[in-house]
């Protein structure tokens, strides 16, 4: 860890955690804009629930190629010079959809560039990510560790309330393009505020001997000898199914279903990013000695009944009561508000338990094994979205978010999560 001067109640107090805070903070807010932009972009052009989900799928094939291999790079590679790297690479890459748009390509031209895009974008963040995580426990001391954790997360999550209602409202005003211009001047600043870092030249204990099969083998390993880790892994590798396969659906609830449009999906994604933040600060603030696999248990158990509640009473207020637009959105954000909290009681339940249950060295690629198995999960639960044309997005809403609280309740009795 890098030398600090004092010791400090905040974690803002310690230059390197600063700069890194700042860094995120900027490029997650103009992320927001190609997040909104990129499915409302393949729904406006091919008005197709399965290419919608295809969007998100190919971002889950980056993961699960690239995933465990870039946890192991990571932990041998400069973190700061990854980081910085990945953060020009990206801003690039968003740069190609708004060129492509300026010219009269056919539509299935612009629809393959955007999964190329997204591909690829997804493949760099699977370096970033891992090299992010494992620099934080460098920049405080261990006792703000948790702290520092709800900090970064909370900012992020707050960044994304702001980026998501101002990108749904740009994009109703002036249309996607714009959107990428902002991500991408975001990723340069990001790396701006990295390069300021000032961290030890080698990271410590990194073991640089070996192939790259090894070291991905050693993650496993630790995985397999720490039994929270372990059961950590097994529930992440069934509970994304619900989330991912709601994830695409949100797009057509609030476009087909309550009709609300662009800015309408926008204000919502900004409703959950903002109950994200709350649980991950208040969970942060006063609930730091709850055990963080009852947190990851009690996150998804409530995850799913806010969910299931969030759609059907906005649709029973429109049958019933003859609500129409933003008066049914203004019914449904209060629970995906409350969602959204639970959600952050999963994010930070997840992260604590790999930073403190996993030396240094290897973080990164525990949290990768992670991250590619939950991603196979949320892959699977995404190739739901062809069923709309079967069983409509309302039911397959109910259907996976009973899955996801019966998924929760199963948490809470297993001993490895208590």
């Amino acid at each position: 860890m890098a030398p600090v001067a004092k010791t400090s109640s905040s974690p803002l107090a310690y230059p390197n955690f600063r700069w890194l805070w700042m860094g995120q903070t900027i490029s997650t807010f103009g992320e927001r804009f190609t997040v909104i932009a990129i499915p409302l972009l393949v729904y406006d052009l091919t008005d197709s629930p399965f290419q919608l989900g295809l969007a998100f799928i190919v971002q889950t094939l980056a993961i699960l190629l690239f995933g465990l291999w870039a946890g192991a790079l990571s932990d041998r590679w400069n973190r700061q010079l990854t980081m910085i790297s990945a953060d020009v690479v990206r801003a690039l890459l968003v740069l190609t959809i708004p060129f492509v748009l300026l010219f009269d390509v056919p539509t299935q031209v612009t629809v393959y560039l955007v999964y190329f895009v997204s591909f690829f974008i997804t493949t760099v963040t699977q370096f970033y990510a891992p090299s992010k995580m494992s620099t934080i426990p460098q920049t405080v001391p261990k006792s703000q560790l948790l702290a520092a954790n709800s900090l970064d997360q909370g900012t992020i999550k707050l960044a994304e309330v702001i980026g998501y209602a101002a990108a749904g409202l740009l994009i109703a005003a002036v249309g996607v393009r714009y959107a990428f211009f902002i991500d991408s001047a975001t990723f340069f600043l990001s790396a701006a505020f990295i390069s300021q870092l000032r961290l030890p030249k080698t990271n410590s204990d990194v073991t640089k001997h070996g192939s790259i099969t090894q070291s991905i083998r050693a993650g496993f390993d630790i995985i397999r000898q720490s039994p929270i880790l372990r059961a950590t892994v097994i529930f992440s590798a069934i509970a994304p199914i619900g989330i991912g396969a709601v994830f695409p659906l949100q797009v057509i609830f609030t476009r087909d279903i309550i009709l609300v449009g662009e800015a309408g999906y926008g204000f919502l994604q900004s409703a959950i990013s903002f109950g994200v933040a709350i649980g991950i600060t208040v969970i942060g603030i006063f609930f730091s000695s709850v055990p963080r696999g009852r947190l990851l248990s009690y996150g998804t158990t409530a995850f799913g009944l806010f969910h299931l509640i969030g759609v059907l009473v906005p649709i029973w207020a429109m049958r019933e009561l003859g609500l129409t637009g933003y008066s049914v959105l203004a019914v449904a954000v209060p629970f995906f508000v409350a969602l959204a909290i639970a959600n952050g009681a999963i994010f930070l339940g997840i992260r604590t338990i790999v930073q403190e249950n996993t030396p240094n060295a290897a973080i990164g690629r525990v949290f990768n094994v992670l991250q590619v198995v939950s991603n196979i999960a949320f892959a699977v639960g995404m190739a739901s979205s062809g069923l709309v044309s079967y069983f409509g997005a309302t039911l397959l809403i109910v259907m996976w978010m009973c899955f996801m609280t019966t998924v929760g309740f199963g948490g809470i009795l297993w001993k490895d999560l208590r």
